[in-house]
């Protein structure tokens, strides 16, 4: 069953489903700390599925493990968006880095930016994004997510499971 809603209802949903069903959702749709007893039975009972944009912190992804060892070196305390939020930080990295090296850090330069940056490295913890697709044609910058097992017990709540991945003739994609 495929859960593209908040946290409550795909808890709701997954307590609800019989026993040989497994629920797949989004990070937003998995926070163990709002779900009941039995929404975390099905999850502990390895039943929910969590797909993202970066590979589960945990992973041996090489990226996710370098952003680990920093988080850990700096006492930071995990959560379930670590790799996500440092994902972020280095792909807008990318772009003001550019807007302030032409010396125009403007909104127009930053959008100029996100046109001719260029994909980041395949090995990115988003993978190959390219902010020029959202931006010049509405397409989404990365076609890659990871899977992860709902885990209430694990740091963060999920067990990495694979790393990124994308479908076969994911480029011809069209929204």
């Amino acid at each position: 069953m495929l859960a593209l809603t908040d946290a409550a209802a795909t808890g709701r949903l997954a307590a609800a489903l019989p026993s040989d069903s497994t629920v797949v959702t989004l990070v937003d749709g998995y926070r163990p700390d709002q779900w009941d007893a039995a929404a975390l039975a099905v999850a502990t009972a390895g039943r929910v599925l969590v797909s993202s944009a970066t590979p589960a912190y945990g992973s041996d992804y090489p990226a996710a493990v370098a952003v680990a060892a920093r988080a850990a070196a700096n006492n930071i305390s995990p959560d379930v968006k670590l790799l996500d939020g440092y994902a972020t930080g280095a792909s807008w990295a990318r772009l003001l880095t550019q807007a302030c090296a032409e010396r125009t850090l403007t909104r127009q330069a930053v959008e100029q930016a996100a046109l001719t940056v260029g994909p980041a490295s395949v090995d990115g913890l988003f993978g190959p994004s390219d902010p020029a697709l959202p931006v010049g044609s509405g397409l989404p910058a990365t076609r890659v997510s990871a899977i992860s097992a709902a885990n209430p017990s694990a740091v963060t709540g999920l067990t990495p499971l694979t790393w990124l991945t994308g479908a076969a003739d994911i480029e011809d994609y069209l929204p």
